[in-house]
């Protein structure tokens, strides 16, 4: 298994959440399922409200990728 946690945020606190679950999360879940084949991505965006990002999961079977992308506005939190 490929699992990886990535951010993209404006200065607000989702990019302390994020690192935290790096720490806590990746590497034991990639080691505990190395053997799975499959790859799961999440992405942590905190943008403006103007850029119109929306939160979205997608599957790609060709590459047995799991995309699970969460946008919030960049209000503080």
């Amino acid at each position: 298994m490929d699992f990886s946690i990535v951010s993209d945020t404006a200065g607000a606190r989702v990019g302390e959440l994020a690192s935290e679950l790096i720490h806590a999360l990746e590497s034991n879940i990639n080691s505990k399922y190395r053997n799975v084949d499959v790859s799961i991505g999440i992405a942590f965006r905190c943008l403006p409200e103007s850029y119109g990002r929306k939160s979205f999961i997608r599957y790609t079977k060709k590459d047995n990728y799991l995309t699970i992308d969460m946008a919030v506005t960049g209000r503080r939190i």
